[in-house]
C-alpha cells in the first residue's frame, strides 16, 4: 500500500508544493519488537498543517484502518487550504493493545506512543503545528490513546474516543498527580510551574454505546476544562460540560474551547467509526487550536482568514515567483475608504505560513479595534541551512517556508517583495506614508531587522519578538553592503524574548550575550547618547510577570527589550496590543525622516 511522490526542487509556478505527498512507514525498535506507524500526507499539504494520530483497534494493522475507514477522505477532501496529515499507529503485531501498562512503564506502549508522536512532531517529512496536534482512538486503541493524552497534555490540541475501554483509576490517579515538565513544548523541570498535569485542559469528545458521563476518564477531563456540574445537550445524542468561570488570560484563550463532550449511540465504532469520523474532525477538534503563551497553552477558534475573516486574498507573481499574503482590512476601515490609515506587516516565522500567523497573535484583532491595515506574507519554502547556520534547524527537515533575509543570491529577493507588497496595498487603499510598522516573530523577527536595516525609510518603527539579529551567524546581516551603506535613519525598536527561549536568545540581557549584543548593534545604528548600558539588573516589571528595559533618545523610547516569566518561542495577543497601544501607535515620521513621538 506504500506509494509516495518526492518533490525538493522548487518550483516557481508551485512554490508551496510539498516536498512529500503520500503514505510513509516509520518503524521503531520498542524493547524487543519492531513497531511502526503510517504517515499519510495528502496532495497540496501546507507547512505548519494539522495532524492527527489514529489509534485503531485491536486486531487492525494501519494498512487496514486507512483502506476501511474514511480518513483518507476526510484528508483528502479538506475543503479548507489547510490539509490534514493522519499518523497511524498500530497494535504490536497488528495483534493486541496492552491497555493495563502501568503509568510510564518502559519499553512497552507508552515509549512507542511517544516516539511515534515524536516522529510525528519532526520534520522530516511535513511540518504538523505544534498546537494543531490531536488524537483520535478506537475500541483498546482509545483507551491507550487516552492514557498518552494523561501522560502529556499540554503537547496535544484535542482528543476523541470511540466505545474506548476504561482506564484503570491507579494509572488516572498516578497522571492527575504528577507534575506537567511540557507546558511549552520544551522539557524543563525546572520551569514546570508546579502545575499537575490534571490541570492542563483538553478538549475531549467520548463516543460510547453507554453512558460514560461519570466514568473516571470524562472526570478527569472534566476538571482539567469545565466548571458547570451538570451537562447542556447540543444535538439529540450529546451533551457538553463546558465553562463558565473566566480564563485567567482572556486575551489568549476563548472560554467556548474548554469543553467535554459525551455521546451515547448504538453501535459507536462500527466500520472504524465511519458515521462519526467527519464530525469529530470538523465539529470537534479542528474548531480549536491550542496557543501558546501561558502554561499548558490557551484555546482559540481555528478561523480560516478568507472564509471566516473576509480577508484579501493574493497569489501573484512577483520577481517570476509565486507569492502569497494576506491583507486585512477592518470595517471600520473600509467604511471610510479615502482615510489614510496605518499599516503593519506580521512576517511570520520558520516552518509557519500567513494563514496561520493571522491567529498567531491576533494583530487582525487589534486591527479591528484601533484601526489599521494588517499585511501578513507567506515566504517560499526553503530551509535555513547553509549560508546561515541558525540554531534549532535539523539538516533532517523538508522544505519549509523561509525568509530569505542573508540575501542569498539563489532565493527570491525579499525586498523587492515586500516593496511589492507595499506598492499593491498603498495602491488599493489609503495608507498613511508616515506610519509604516512591521512586528514578526522568531524568522519573523530577522524579516522585520533585514528590512528596517537595509530601507529604514520605509518603516516608522519595528517590534521583532521571539527573535534577535545576534543569532548564531546571525552577524551576516550586519554585513550586507545595504547595510552597512544605510540611509543614517533612526528606527525604534522594542525587542521580546521569553524564559523558556535560552536556546535561542538571552532573556535578560547582559554585555556579551546575544541579546546584549542585538541591543548594542541597534545603540550604534540608532546613534544613541552616550555610552551602551552595561548593568541591566533594574527593569520596569508590568503585568507582573513582563520586564521591560527602556532607552530614550530626544524624549521618547528608541530601544526597548522585554523579558517574559515562563514564556515560550511564539508571540501573543498580549504582546501585539502593548505593540500597538504604547508604541507603534504613538509614532510617525515625516517626509524628511524625522520621527515624532505623542507620549
Amino acid at each position: 500500500m506504500i506509494a509516495n511522490r518526492i518533490t525538493l526542487n522548487a518550483d516557481p509556478c508551485h512554490p508551496y508544493t510539498p516536498a512529500y505527498v503520500g503514505l510513509y512507514e516509520n518503524v521503531f525498535t520498542i524493547g524487543t519488537k519492531q513497531r511502526r506507524m503510517l504517515t499519510y500526507i495528502p496532495e497540496d499539504t501546507k507547512s505548519s498543517t494539522s495532524g492527527i494520530y489514529l489509534f485503531p483497534p485491536n486486531g487492525v494493522t494501519a494498512e487496514q484502518f486507512l483502506t476501511e475507514s474514511n480518513w483518507i477522505d476526510i484528508a483528502d477532501g479538506e475543503e479548507h487550504r489547510e490539509k490534514l496529515v493522519l499518523f497511524v499507529l498500530e497494535a504490536a503485531d497488528g495483534g493486541c493493545w496492552d491497555t493495563e501498562e502501568a503509568y510510564e512503564a518502559a519499553g512497552g506502549e507508552h515509549e512507542y506512543v511517544w516516539q511515534a508522536f515524536q516522529t510525528g512532531m519532526g520534520r522530516e517529512l511535513c511540518c504538523v503545528y505544534e498546537g494543531k496536534r490531536y488524537i483520535v482512538g478506537y475500541r483498546e486503541g482509545g483507551t491507550v490513546a487516552q492514557k498518552f493524552a494523561m501522560w502529556n497534555p499540554a503537547d496535544i490540541g484535542g482528543i476523541a474516543t470511540v466505545d474506548a475501554p476504561p482506564v484503570q483509576q491507579s494509572y488516572i490517579d498516578a497522571a492527575a498527580q504528577s507534575l506537567c515538565p511540557r507546558l511549552h513544548n520544551y522539557v524543563d523541570e525546572a520551569c514546570s510551574r508546579s502545575i499537575k498535569k490534571s490541570d492542563i485542559p483538553m478538549r475531549a469528545w467520548f463516543i460510547d454505546s453507554k453512558d460514560v458521563s461519570d466514568r473516571p476518564e470524562v472526570l478527569h477531563w472534566r476538571h482539567a476544562n469545565c466548571d458547570e456540574p451538570d451537562a447542556r445537550p447540543i444535538e439529540m445524542d450529546t451533551k457538553e460540560y463546558y465553562r463558565t468561570k473566566p480564563l485567567a488570560h482572556p486575551l489568549d484563550g476563548e472560554i467556548e474551547g474548554y469543553s467535554v463532550w459525551v455521546t451515547q449511540t448504538d453501535k459507536a465504532s462500527e466500520q472504524l467509526g465511519r458515521r462519526w469520523n467527519r464530525s469529530i474532525w470538523k465539529k470537534f477538534l479542528y474548531q480549536y487550536t491550542r496557543w501558546a503563551g501561558n502554561p499548558g497553552g490557551s484555546y482559540r477558534k481555528a478561523l480560516d482568514p478568507v472564509c471566516d475573516l473576509g480577508m484579501e486574498y493574493h497569489y501573484e507573481t512577483v520577481d517570476d515567483w509565486k507569492r502569497e499574503w494576506y491583507v486585512h482590512v477592518p470595517k471600520s476601515v473600509a467604511t471610510h475608504p479615502d482615510t489614510p490609515v496605518p499599516l503593519v506587516f506580521v512576517p511570520h516565522g520558520y516552518t509557519c505560513t500567513g494563514e496561520l500567523c493571522v491567529r498567531n497573535a491576533d494583530w487582525y484583532r487589534v486591527a479591528d479595534e484601533y484601526g489599521f491595515i494588517a499585511v501578513f506574507p507567506t515566504a517560499l519554502l526553503g530551509t535555513i541551512q547553509g549560508s546561515s547556520p541558525e540554531v534549532g534547524v535539523l539538516p533532517t527537515n523538508c522544505p519549509l517556508p523561509a525568509w530569505n533575509v542573508y540575501d542569498d543570491p539563489d532565493k527570491p529577493d525579499e525586498f523587492r517583495f515586500f516593496q511589492h507588497m507595499l506598492n499593491d496595498v498603498c495602491a488599493h487603499h489609503a495608507i498613511d506614508r508616515t506610519r509604516v510598522f512591521a512586528s514578526g516573530t522568531s524568522m519573523g523577527n530577522l524579516m522585520v531587522q533585514y528590512l528596517a536595516l537595509k530601507k529604514p525609510q520605509w518603516l516608522t518603527a519595528i517590534a521583532p519578538t521571539s527573535g534577535i539579529i545576534h543569532m548564531i551567524g546571525g552577524e551576516i546581516m550586519l554585513n550586507l553592503d545595504d547595510v552597512k551603506h544605510r540611509d543614517r535613519i533612526d528606527i525604534p525598536v522594542w525587542m521580546f524574548g521569553g524564559e523558556m527561549e535560552a536556546w535561542l536568545l538571552d532573556w535578560i540581557p547582559a554585555p556579551g550575550n546575544r541579546t546584549g549584543k542585538t541591543l548594542y548593534a541597534w545603540w550604534e545604528l540608532n546613534q544613541m547618547h552616550g555610552d551602551p548600558p552595561t548593568d541591566f539588573t533594574d527593569s520596569k516589571t508590568v503585568m507582573e510577570r513582563w520586564h521591560d528595559w527602556t532607552y530614550e533618545k530626544d524624549g521618547f523610547p528608541m530601544l526597548t527589550f522585554t523579558g517574559i516569566d515562563y514564556y515560550p518561542h511564539g508571540s501573543n495577543p498580549e504582546m501585539s496590543y502593548r505593540i500597538w497601544t504604547e508604541f507603534f501607535s504613538k509614532l510617525s515620521r515625516s517626509a524628511d525622516g524625522t520621527l515624532h513621538w505623542e507620549g
